[in-house]
């Protein structure tokens, strides 16, 4: 299932909002986490195989992830 380890989803999530987490929080938070570094990684392919490359670069994940809003604001609405 997820490759994310749970503890370090956990821990990140308590240090930025300064509560307690619930599980499903961390599922949550780890599943989106999982798809962003998905579809930047996906997206940053193409970009890199548009270039010539077959090498993935940082630029490439930059450009892919501007559109990251607007996958997570999808995978949102499909778990609502």
């Amino acid at each position: 299932m997820g490759e994310l380890p749970k503890a370090v989803v956990e821990r990140m999530l308590k240090q930025e909002s300064g509560m307690r987490v619930s599980s499903e929080a961390v599922n949550m938070a780890s599943k989106l986490a999982e798809e962003v570094i998905r579809y930047i990684g996906r997206e940053g392919g193409v970009l890199a195989k548009h270039a010539g490359r077959s090498t993935l670069m940082a630029s490439d994940l930059k450009l892919a992830s501007r559109r990251v809003n607007e996958a997570v604001d999808k995978l949102l609405q499909e778990q609502a």
